[in-house]
């Protein structure tokens, strides 16, 4: 027998005995499991190449571009050239660098400022997304009768003031003179008191109003707890001693619907975004545990 033939006999031998040896190992978990390992391997290397791959690419097309020229016209009020045009370009490529570096560095980690920036940006977007467009006239009605101290007005006096001034002969002297002068004022005759920079009557003051002639003072507490009628005993302002007569008092009371209904609307679409945006953030909080925990000493 020639040795070709016996080569070929050997192989042919040989043959099932591979087979085996094949099946055997394809059965074998081990090599299940390497060869998951690997693909899942060159699998996660890809994913990897191609993100990388996207971090360093800049994307300048003409949504980007058409972005770019907005802004410039609404900063500058007309539309850029196109030499304009490509140096904002080149300037927000410039800028999309430094921002991608400085994520890749990790410049915004537990950094107080940028911390601060995102909470603000997510409160603007839940006020945007939480603001009603618009009332009707029943649910405004029925917010207006729901809050008459909303749209109700104080008490306002009118009144009638003389002045006596410390600065002739003093403080005890000014209220010895104003103690003399509400005598004679109750005995009928006429007084005048000192040169001040106040006018002698005023008409329908709020508190405010009164406190911005006075200060807040025991003369605008006077104003607001006497009767109205008689002058009052010496009290004290910001500027010396005052008489004070109440000359009308007009109660607390509420603004008529018609005349406070923007007042009305203002208030109720401010409350109602209010409860909009705490309902949303409600909504965001629930997704997430406070696990308090308590350090010992």
């Amino acid at each position: 027998m020639n040795s070709t033939v016996v080569s070929r006999q050997r192989y042919l031998d040989v043959r099932p005995a591979r087979a085996s040896l094949l099946r055997r190992i394809a059965r074998e978990p081990l090599v299940h499991f390497a060869l998951i390992g690997a693909a899942i391997f060159v699998l996660a290397h890809q994913v990897e190449a191609r993100r990388r791959a996207a971090e360093a690419t800049i994307v300048v097309d003409a949504a980007l571009q058409d972005r770019l020229a907005r802004l410039f016209h609404t900063q500058f009020g007309v539309a850029p050239t196109a030499q304009q045009l490509a140096i904002v370009t080149d300037d927000y490529v410039d800028d999309e660098v430094l921002y991608r570096e400085a994520q890749r560095i990790g410049l915004g980690d537990d950094d107080e400022i940028v911390r601060r920036r995102l909470i603000q940006k997510m409160e603007f977007l839940q006020r945007d997304s939480a603001t009603p467009m618009d009332a009707s006239a029943a649910t405004l009605r029925s917010y207006y009768d729901a809050h008459p101290e909303l749209f109700s007005v104080g008490t306002r006096v009118s009144f009638s003031q003389l002045y006596f001034s410390a600065d002739r002969g003093g403080d005890a002297a000014a209220l010895e003179r104003a103690r003399d002068a509400r005598v004679r004022l109750l005995a009928g005759e006429r007084v005048v008191g000192d040169d001040v920079s106040l006018d002698p009557d005023y008409s329908s003051l709020t508190r405010a109003e009164a406190e911005r002639v006075l200060g807040a003072t025991p003369a605008v507490d006077a104003l607001f707890s006497s009767p109205a009628g008689d002058w009052s005993e010496p009290v004290r302002s910001g500027l010396g001693w005052h008489l004070l007569r109440i000359t009308a008092v007009q109660p607390p009371r509420v603004l008529p619907f018609d005349e406070v209904l923007p007042d009305v609307r203002a208030a109720y679409l401010q409350e109602a975004t209010s409860r909009a945006r705490r309902a949303r953030f409600d909504s965001l909080r629930a997704r997430y545990h406070v696990a308090a925990r308590v350090t010992g000493e």
